[in-house]
């Protein structure tokens, strides 16, 4: 979640919390009758904040908990309260501070400068990954790097399909042997150019494709729980570099 999220968003949260830490008023006292009374206080006054809270912290927790757990995906329906949230905080902040004196009115000013050039940041950040809006990764690792971190549904969908076909028109490459993870159909894009391949058949020859998420469940690191067997592994596929990654999701070498 960290790492798929943009960058500038994370920066406007921790602004959002930042201007409400700095208004937050500590209970006159910490008896738990009277911080009880405080809080009941707060839910009255604020309680379309606190419904939205309760409910990104029952979702997190219930996805959290659960056994599925594949992607960032499965706690999609909590961004938009998330980001209602920062934008009241922030919209407050704004409306609080511009007004005398003339330091408030700076204060204001550069809330919403601050704001205005991450809200840029995030229109330009999201135009430059089109059209792999999928497999986005925020500038702390990058797309590039992402199949390192997570797979499936976070970066590997099989949407490169397509892609991969224009590339081995641009490069003239007649047939390719390849191991797809995803939804769409080889032999409807491919055609005749294409090989069915797996890792129980051993070394590939030639041109090689392989989805990211079959790549690093193949030859990634084997957690507690989990065991793969001999067959199910690419570690003759180790010692090569990929000649190319279509999409950040399908990767492509050219073997002797």
């Amino acid at each position: 979640y960290l790492l798929k999220e943009p960058l500038a968003f994370w920066i406007l949260l921790l602004s959002a919390w930042i201007f409400y830490a700095a208004v937050w008023k500590k209970p006159a006292s910490l008896r738990i009758a009277r911080l009880w009374q405080s809080l009941l206080d707060w839910i009255k006054t604020y309680f379309t904040e606190f419904a939205m809270l309760f409910w990104i912290a029952v979702y997190w927790y219930t996805s959290i908990s659960a056994n599925l757990n594949i992607g960032v995906r499965h706690v999609l329906p909590t961004f938009p309260f998330i980001y209602l949230l920062a934008s009241r905080i922030i919209g407050t902040e704004i409306r609080e501070r511009m007004g005398p004196p003339p330091r408030r009115i700076w204060h204001g000013a550069g809330v919403i400068a601050l704001t205005a050039v991450l809200m840029a940041w995030l229109v330009a950040r999201t135009g430059a990954s089109y059209p792999h809006f999928l497999a986005y990764y925020n500038e702390i690792i990058g797309p590039d790097q992402g199949h390192t971190i997570a797979v499936d549904s976070n970066l590997d969908w099989g949407q490169d399909l397509l892609r991969l076909g224009d590339y081995m028109d641009e490069h003239g490459i007649k047939k390719i042997s390849l191991d797809y993870f995803g939804g769409g159909s080889p032999r409807v894009t491919l055609g005749n150019r294409f090989e069915p391949w797996w890792s129980a058949r051993g070394p590939a020859r030639g041109w090689f494709a392989v989805s990211a998420t079959i790549r690093q469940g193949a030859f990634g690191k084997q957690g507690p729980g989990f065991y793969r067997t001999p067959e199910d592994s690419y570690l003759w596929l180790l010692p090569y570099q990929p000649v190319a990654v279509i999409g950040h999701s399908i990767f492509v070498y050219q073997l002797p």
